[in-house]
């Protein structure tokens, strides 16, 4: 397990209020309840690397969707515990972290955090990930968040070194840190694996009225190839972070959605249309590229486009 040296007792601070203004300006909008002026807390930031060091015995730290939707965050947070106990909870998971255990934890969803467990101090090292590529690694779809990674597990002790190498390596150059975090989304993703998708039709049947208009200019855009998230929030008038927020409630992003969408309008025109080529099809559903179209039929629905339209045809 990864070990860093223990803060100086003598460098922790009770002020609540200029410690609410640091998590604020590094972490996003949370408020803190605890009995004063019994509060420990330091913060130590490597903005380099997008490492925050936070040792405290607060007894709860929250953040409400309101909370979430008022601030600029949008990222997540790998949580390695160092020393002491953590509960955190998001959705309806809740995880107690144990020293050498990992969580990840979405800015952009409420959430509620205990700290002061058992009369310790907890001491965690949080890696801030960028949501563009996570989404790569894990194919478009929302990672399983509050979700431990315990310290037994067989990853573990490699994403803790990793971690560490991050936070103690406060200038590291640009290729060793792209590295780095290359290699911690690698490690991750057999760990997390992918959150459950909800089908189609209960995304388009939901009573997210945000959503259902996306949904909507969606489906008038899909043969167009160059249609992209940000058109869909220029159409409903709303920001690109706020959009991927009302996707990743439903563990999906727009992109991804888009996507699920032609796919599915392709196998429509398979059973529709047998006299019409794979590729018209492909390109007639927005896809430019058939390779791309291929490997994403096959990887949806389980059988190339090809042997679908066979199965139709038997049928």
């Amino acid at each position: 397990m990864l070990t860093l040296d223990t803060l100086d007792p003598r460098s922790l601070s009770s002020d609540i209020h200029t410690w609410m203004e640091q998590v604020s300006r590094l972490c996003g909008r949370y408020r803190a309840i605890h009995a004063l002026p019994s509060i420990q807390w330091a913060i130590e930031n490597h903005a380099a690397t997008d490492c925050i060091r936070m040792v405290t015995n607060c007894d709860q730290m929250t953040r409400s969707q309101a909370d979430a939707r008022r601030d600029t965050q949008d990222f997540y947070f790998l949580v390695l515990q160092l020393n002491g106990l953590a509960d955190m909870t998001q959705g309806e998971r809740t995880v107690r972290l144990s020293p050498g255990d990992l969580v990840l934890i979405d800015s952009t969803c409420s959430s509620n955090f205990h700290f002061g467990i058992k009369g310790t101090l907890s001491d965690q090292v949080s890696l801030i990930l960028p949501r563009e590529r996570l989404s790569v690694v894990f194919e478009g779809r929302a990672p399983r968040t509050a979700a431990a990674i315990a310290a037994t597990s067989f990853n573990a002790g490699m994403l803790g070194t990793l971690v560490g190498q991050l936070y103690m390596n406060a200038s590291p150059s640009e290729a060793h840190h792209d590295a780095l975090i290359d290699a911690t989304l690698s490690l991750l993703r057999p760990e997390l694996g992918l959150e459950e998708i909800q089908p189609l039709e209960l995304l388009k049947a939901s009573k997210d009225k945000l959503l259902r208009r996306a949904v909507a200019i969606i489906d008038a855009n899909l043969s167009n190839p160059d249609f992209k998230a940000q058109d869909i929030a220029l159409q409903m008038g709303t920001s690109l972070r706020n959009l991927h927020r009302v996707f990743a409630r439903h563990s999906t992003t727009p992109g991804r959605f888009i996507i699920d969408q032609r796919l599915h309008l392709s196998a429509a025109r398979l059973r529709q249309a047998p006299h019409l080529s794979i590729s018209n099809i492909a390109f007639d559903c927005g896809f430019v590229d058939l390779s791309h179209f291929s490997k994403a039929f096959r990887r949806y629905f389980g059988v190339t486009a090809r042997a679908f339209r066979s199965q139709l045809l038997i049928k």
